[in-house]
């Protein structure tokens, strides 16, 4: 589109025509990444999808105390605590940390700012874009031990065992009101399973996940990266942890694709979907295969 007029017709086109989670990620990017947007704010997801974070019930007081309770009568609408699990869950002492709007905003911003699914080049290769998606990850992790231990809990479990059950359940009690039904949980001791998707055309098995895993170790032992024409990327002090980080969250950065795969993206859409893998429940994505969801 050649100027912000072109870029307005086309976005008052979409906007009644496209899936709108989709119209607000397009139109985001777009803004952030053209010059003559680049210094407009973007929409804040939080305002334009808050059912996204809050229970649909509260809608319905909000409403009630908007349309219906006087002005000077109104009282504040509470989001009771313990809203998701009760004390009898060990983790859900975390739940202010995991659940916290600003960190799942910042999850969001994250993809806004690196576009995985880009095809051009300028849009995604930004400098340390690899190095700095670990950076965030390892931030967001050692900050999450330090509150653990604050609730006396022991540091984090890797999840190194992709075989093993996933201990802890969750249940989002969120409804998407785009979708027009809740979003599905996940049951305490759930493992990853074979995907086989055809609606969502996702057909792959945890063996994929594994042989990548495998790769990548394979990979740090012997300090380089093999490219699609079969040569050496040294990983070295100077940009080792950033061709790491291209590879872990695909994109056209990443050396070979093919050889590495999409571990980090994957290992989203495995959990988001392994309360049904085979869609025999008809059951969408869990929140874990959405990009507010961290």
């Amino acid at each position: 589109m050649r100027n912000t007029d072109d870029l307005l017709s086309v976005a008052v086109y979409a906007r009644d025509r496209l899936n709108p989670y989709l119209f607000n990620y397009a139109l985001s990017v777009a803004l952030l990444h053209r010059p003559d947007t680049k210094d407009l704010p973007i929409p804040n997801f939080v305002e334009t999808f808050p059912d996204k974070f809050v229970d649909s019930k509260v809608f319905a007081s909000v409403r009630e105390e908007a349309a219906i309770v006087p002005v000077g009568s109104r009282r504040p609408i509470v989001i009771p605590r313990d809203y998701t699990a009760s004390d009898l869950e060990e983790e859900h002492r975390l739940w202010y940390y995991r659940e916290d709007i600003g960190i799942n905003l910042h999850h969001w911003h994250w993809h806004l700012v690196y576009p995985f699914e880009a095809n051009n080049r300028s849009i995604v290769d930004k400098d340390r874009r690899g190095e700095l998606f670990y950076y965030m990850h390892q931030q967001l992790m050692a900050r999450y031990n330090f509150e653990r231990f604050s609730n006396r809990l022991k540091r984090v479990a890797r999840f190194n065992n992709l075989r093993e059950p996933i201990a802890e359940g969750y249940f989002p009690k969120m409804d998407s009101l785009v979708a027009s039904r809740a979003w599905p949980g996940r049951a305490a001791g759930t493992k990853l399973k074979d995907l086989n998707r055809d609606l969502d055309q996702v057909k792959m098995d945890v063996s994929t996940l594994e042989r990548w895993v495998d790769r990548f170790y394979e990979t740090i032992h012997q300090g380089f990266a093999v490219d699609t024409q079969g040569n050496r990327i040294p990983l070295d002090d100077n940009r080792g942890i950033d061709v790491l980080g291209n590879m872990m969250e695909s994109s056209i950065l990443s050396p070979n694709r093919q050889l590495y795969g999409d571990l980090h993206n994957m290992g989203h859409v495995f959990i988001s979907y392994c309360h049904d893998p085979d869609h025999r429940h008809l059951e969408s994505f869990g929140v874990m295969g959405f990009f507010a969801n961290w």
